[in-house]
């Protein structure tokens, strides 16, 4: 969100909620085993730490753009 924010010139707001309510949330508009896939994906997520690679390099000959990077040329589409 921070880069998304800053790419767009302002602040965008941020809200934490529960485990319990982000399942609920998610069960309006997906199935059980949706949620769940969604769920432990964010859990997995969290606990750990990105890897990095350097395949979009070895395919593309060229580097990886940053997350920034990507929200600054795609600004508009946040407008």
């Amino acid at each position: 969100m921070r880069h998304i924010g800053a790419a767009i010139g302002r602040e965008i707001a941020f809200e934490m909620i529960s485990v319990d309510q982000a399942r609920a949330e998610l069960g309006e508009t997906m199935p059980s085993i949706g949620v769940e896939a969604v769920m432990a994906g964010w859990k997995a997520g969290a606990a750990t730490p990105p890897q990095v690679s350097t395949i979009i390099e070895e395919v593309t000959g060229r580097p990886a753009h940053m997350f920034a990077q990507w929200a600054k040329d795609h600004a508009t589409d946040f407008r």
